[in-house]
């Protein structure tokens, strides 16, 4: 809300029977705007006992309700709506521009290495995504054309082939991500679940159904690719991660929907799940074809250290995309949270999520020598855990070179 809004009247349902109205006004104050509500309620005309039934205020021992005890129910439940009405006024909105603010440059102590694939990948990407019928994935304004880099740095001693998918994948999923952070859809839970349920049956229907969707078309190309190259404990693991993701994006709808900024440890779990970054380590095996068992993946330390790697690289994306973000409005980012959750500058947000990134890595580096000391003879967990830190070296090293993040983009 700001000064210059007009005063504002909603509707207030409860129960689905009693109505109220709220309507507020904006003053400005000395370095703050007084919020003033008037809460009046009506009752409808229709039977009391009706009323009674449907807000569940108990009757005497002659089995009357008095009207004062209506009254106190209503004034309750008005009382209620009041305080929710406060607490909103007073969150702190989401900063409007970037100001004057420094964006540390963000890196990872492990090697850099590109694959030799990069030419025939991106090529592959391309012609692949003009055949599905998405041609601005390989639009170079679109800021998705440099994908295939991406899968290149974070993959680097994949087969051209694994490569191909997982440049397919990346290009689909950041697609999928813009679609939900700039359109409508993206702050409509309810439409966004439509959209969404074509793109979760693609996992159970067969793999010779035709797809009208471009996007489905596409993510069902993909699945077709991965199952008949990967284990199929691994394509439960592929399958349940989407899962997973898309009904994550659906919580970051209803936060644009009702701009509400979600608490820290939430915004945590979840940003992992938007990120996409668990479909990601799936890549991780499918590229180096080497798959965990469903014990190993289940193993604590192994939890922990993909969650490590998740939060480097989903908050580094949050301080890189932060002034294209505030542009949108959006409420999902790290940086957003912390500012909220610390009442602090911006700036200052931005510190304090390097400083918890900075952390993270050496979690990362130290889970990481954990995993290769409990390896077994056949050394999965200490190929897994080195090919996490290239994903992760791959993911940085990107995040700072692309276009993808400048204002403009």
């Amino acid at each position: 809300m700001t000064e210059t809004e007009k005063p504002t009247a909603l509707t207030i349902v409860f129960s689905g029977t009693i109505q109220g109205s709220a309507e507020w006004s904006l003053q400005p104050r000395d370095g703050s705007t007084l919020v003033t509500v008037t809460i009046t309620s009506t009752l409808p005309p229709q039977s009391i006992e009706a009323v009674v039934a449907e807000v569940g205020i108990e009757a005497d021992g002659a089995g009357v309700v008095s009207p004062s005890t209506i009254e106190t129910m209503i004034k309750t439940q008005l009382n209620t709506i009041l305080t929710d009405l406060q607490s909103l006024s007073e969150q702190q909105p989401p900063p409007a521009a970037m100001a004057s603010v420094d964006i540390p440059e963000i890196t990872s102590p492990f090697p850099n290495a590109m694959s030799p694939h990069l030419e025939a990948v991106t090529s592959h990407t391309r012609d692949w995504a003009q055949q599905a019928g998405i041609p601005e994935i390989a639009d170079p304004s679109s800021g998705l054309a440099d994908l295939p880099r991406l899968a290149c740095l974070s993959h680097p001693h994949a087969s051209q082939d694994a490569l191909c998918v997982c440049s397919d994948w990346y290009s689909l999923a950041f697609h999928l991500d813009d679609y939900f952070d700039t359109t409508e859809r993206g702050a409509d839970p309810s439409n966004m679940d439509h959209f969404q349920q074509p793109l979760l049956e693609v996992f159970e229907q067969d793999q010779q159904q035709s797809h009208d969707e471009p996007m489905v078309r596409a993510f069902a190309d993909i699945w077709n690719r991965v199952i008949a190259r990967a284990p199929s404990v691994w394509q439960e693991r592929f399958a349940h991660h989407h899962h997973d993701s898309l009904a994550a994006h659906q919580w970051e709808a209803h936060n644009r929907a009702t701009n509400q900024i979600p608490d820290r440890s939430t915004y945590i779990q979840k940003r992992r799940l938007t990120g996409g970054m668990f479909p990601s380590f799936d890549l991780v095996e499918l590229a180096n074809d080497v798959y965990l068992s469903h014990a190993d993946y289940q193993n604590g330390p192994v939890m922990a250290f993909h969650e490590a790697a998740a939060n480097v690289v989903g908050w580094t994306n949050d301080v890189y995309s932060l002034q294209r973000e505030l542009e949108h409005k959006e409420v999902n980012n790290f940086v957003v949270v912390v500012r909220h959750d610390q009442r602090c500058s911006l700036q200052a947000a931005i510190t304090e999520v390097r400083e918890l990134i900075d952390a993270e890595m050496h979690r990362l580096e130290a889970l990481g020598e954990r995993l290769t000391a409990s390896s077994g003879e056949d050394n999965t967990l200490t190929n897994h855990q080195t090919a996490i830190k290239r994903w992760t070296q791959g993911q940085l090293k990107w995040i700072n070179e692309s276009s993808r993040y400048s204002p403009s983009a």
